[in-house]
């Protein structure tokens, strides 16, 4: 049996990183001091750093969105509920950007095969709490790209060499190539 590192009673909550608000705060009160001593850029260090501070303000009533994962599936602000029996796969996708940190995205593929991205760099999470919630929540191994997919792709791949050849040689065959 698994252990988890999180409480199963209770519904996995992934909430909005704190780190990004307090950054503003600090760059709001640096503007600010130095508007207050410098003569050249006083106007401009004070209205930044009033600026600075709505920007961290607004930043601060945005975290308190979260996404929940429990037994009726996925739950997020932005797409609402995603029920499990509607979910086929899920799994990561992370690509570098010219920003400090790469971007993750939690991709969804549903069964009718339309694809869900959630942005995954606003949330505090650890891959492995994720993963095990998904998992755990859904009831079967949803989390990961599976061999099974790349076998399907390969063979999809595979069919369609096959059928351009196949009608190659039908047109071979029938004289239209000499």
């Amino acid at each position: 049996m698994k252990k988890y590192q999180f409480d199963l009673s209770h519904p996995y909550l992934l909430h909005r990183s704190k780190e990004t608000p307090y950054f503003f705060f600090f760059a709001a009160f640096v503007s600010f001091a130095v508007g207050l001593t410098s003569r050249d850029i006083s106007l401009f260090g004070i209205v930044l750093s009033l600026t600075l501070m709505v920007v961290g303000i607004n930043k601060l009533k945005r975290k308190d969105k979260i996404m929940r994962i429990d037994k009726q599936g996925i739950t997020t602000e932005e797409k609402g509920t995603i029920h499990w029996n509607r979910i086929k796969r899920c799994f990561y996708i992370s690509f570098p950007t010219t920003q400090w940190q790469p971007k993750s995205f939690l991709e969804i593929v549903l069964k009718n095969d339309e694809h869900i991205s959630i942005l995954l760099n606003e949330y505090s999470c650890n891959g492995r709490k994720l993963q095990a919630a998904i998992d755990f929540y859904s009831g079967k191994k949803l989390f990961g790209r599976i061999a099974q997919d790349d076998k399907d792709e390969l063979k999809r791949i595979t069919d369609g060499v096959c059928f351009c050849s196949c009608i190659h040689f039908v047109c071979y065959a029938i004289g239209i190539y000499e």
